[in-house]
């Protein structure tokens, strides 16, 4: 029953997130890619909705929150039927397929169904098991469950998650989507509080096989697929409820709608990026990073293309600062800051070491941080592809969209490393954290080469 219970706490949101995405890109969208969009959101509005909730003080209950979501739909529904968005629908490649193809995305297939049935039976029986993500996120999430809101009284020493948050500067995303199941649950069920995990996991498997799909064809797209299912990191933190995956969601959403503003010239897609990095910056505040890039990527492309360029940037940056906006002010007036020090970040040293006895740029992370890129297996052979595939098509990326994804992945990969430069040293030394970091931009890696190789084999074919 509880099971059954949370199936249909998560079906709200995820209601509210494809009429959202249905008013905004009405025909110019598929009914499942409404769908797969349409979960993270529905979760990101649910989660901003309790955040404001929580700062106007009003307590958290499952009716009040599940009442302003039914008003928030019935909103959407109005306004469907008294709008029909418009514009121009994406080219789509159509490409036949043999039947040798078609046999071997069949057994891909079933290799993607067996592995989300071992993930979803992964979710549903095991309780919360990373001790980060217990410490950084569902710690704070019970206490707010159990205090019934935000808990903002300064006098109070559990003032906004204190003693239960070790870094009250983390985005409360995650947190609140775990203080939503609990509601609906009606106590901390520590296994099926983390359930909406499997499902960011299912829509990002859906977004990538429509997005190759409407590219490249059947074939690629379950192929495209298969890969991501198959990433062994991915396939963690499915299980899980650390905010990593969740962000990887959010950046790779943004990006592929990014891509398809490139490739149809319909800004309907760039207001549905910026919504998606502003939902992901309420997720980590690694979300900046993904901002900063796609808002650089359309800069150069809106030069480079000669489109609208101060148009363009305001479809993209409105939306998210919008979304992003309240809990950038909350953090700004509270001095809750970005980094693991408090407000201030100290540059050149590493708050993981006590008495901060490493200073200066850490240089000693490079051979690390190569090892934990290309000798693990926890993306398998993703990175050596990129760049292999990138270089083999070199050709493809300079006369397509393409490069602007790869620029995308380039920018994010550079505030990374420049991050365990200056600040976190330890990310890469205890390897954790670099491995959490990759998986936000792992798919729209993935996404990008599966475009690029499906170049090269059309050039090789002409």
């Amino acid at each position: 029953m509880e099971l059954l219970t949370i199936l249909f706490a998560l079906m709200i949101p995820s209601l509210t997130g494809d009429l959202l995405v249905s008013a905004v890109l009405g025909e110019d969208a598929t009914v499942f890619e409404k769908v797969f969009f349409g979960y993270g959101a529905g979760l990101g509005v649910l989660s901003y909705e309790m955040f404001i909730l929580g700062l106007l003080r009003v307590p958290f209950t499952a009716l009040l929150i599940t009442a302003v979501q039914i008003v928030i739909i019935a909103v959407l529904v109005v306004l469907r039927f008294r709008t029909k968005a418009g514009g121009r629908k994406a080219p789509m490649e159509r490409s036949g397929i043999s039947r040798a193809a078609l046999v071997l995305a069949a057994l891909l297939s079933v290799w993607v169904l067996v592995k989300l049935g071992f993930v979803f039976h992964e979710s549903v029986t095991r309780p919360i098991y990373s001790w980060d993500t217990w410490a950084n996120w569902s710690a704070g999430a019970k206490l707010f469950f159990y205090g019934h809101g935000l808990i903002l009284d300064k006098t109070s020493e559990n003032f906004f998650g204190s003693g239960y948050r070790p870094f009250l500067g983390h985005p409360l995303h995650s947190v609140l989507l775990q203080v939503y199941s609990a509601l609906w649950l009606g106590g901390f069920h520590e296994t099926y509080v983390k359930l909406w995990t499997f499902f960011y996991f299912v829509s990002m498997l859906g977004i990538m096989y429509f997005a190759i799909k409407r590219e490249a064809g059947l074939f690629y797209g379950v192929a495209g697929v298969f890969f991501l299912s198959s990433l062994p990191l991915l396939t963690y933190h499915a299980q899980d409820a650390y905010s990593d995956f969740p962000l990887g969601w959010y950046s790779f959403a943004a990006a592929v709608s990014f891509w398809r503003y490139m490739r149809s010239d319909n800004r309907r897609f760039l207001i549905i990026s910026g919504a998606f990095l502003g939902m992901g910056m309420f997720v980590k505040n690694e979300g900046l990073f993904f901002l900063a890039a796609i808002g650089a990527a359309l800069l150069l492309y809106s030069i480079l293309e000669r489109k609208p360029l101060i148009t363009n940037l305001l479809y993209l940056a409105l939306p998210a600062l919008l979304l992003a906006g309240p809990w950038l002010v909350f953090k700004t007036v509270n001095h809750f800051g970005f980094g693991h020090t408090g407000s201030g970040l100290k540059w050149l040293g590493d708050p993981n070491i006590q008495g901060g006895a490493k200073t200066g740029v850490h240089w000693d992370i490079i051979v690390p941080a190569f090892k934990e890129v290309f000798l693990t297996a926890n993306f398998s052979l993703l990175f050596p592809f990129w760049i292999v595939i990138s270089v083999i098509g070199l050709r493809s990326v300079a006369r397509s969209e393409i490069k602007y994804l790869d620029l995308v992945v380039f920018i994010v990969m550079t505030g990374f490393v420049f991050v365990y430069l200056t600040l976190e040293r330890m990310s890469v030394l205890e390897a954790t954290g670099i491995h959490r970091n990759i998986l936000t931009y792992a798919p729209i890696m993935l996404f990008s080469s599966a475009l690029t190789l499906n170049g090269v084999m059309q050039r090789w074919r002409g």
